[in-house]
């Protein structure tokens, strides 16, 4: 990898973004898989929490828009780093 940084930063995740991205699936052991898993699971967070703070419709719909984009986006990149 080029141009890369590390970071070490602490990150809030729910219970329920563990579970959308199967958190605790990682049989290849893979750190990669478990970096992505997590990321996107912080991503879902944050969208949760937009989603369930706002009374707005359309933001909650976008928000569930966006969760289900992030699921997505999870299980290819895990399809990436395992194949």
């Amino acid at each position: 990898m080029r141009n890369t940084e590390e970071l070490n930063i602490n990150i809030i995740v729910s219970a329920s973004a563990k579970e959308a991205v199967r958190a605790s699936f990682n049989p290849s052991a893979l750190s990669a898989v478990g970096r992505i898993k997590v990321l996107g699971a912080a991503l879902i967070t944050e969208c949760e929490q937009v989603r369930d703070s706002n009374e707005n419709e359309d933001t909650a719909r976008a928000a569930s828009v966006a969760i289900t984009g992030i699921e997505t986006a999870v299980m290819w990149a895990v399809k990436a780093a395992t194949t």
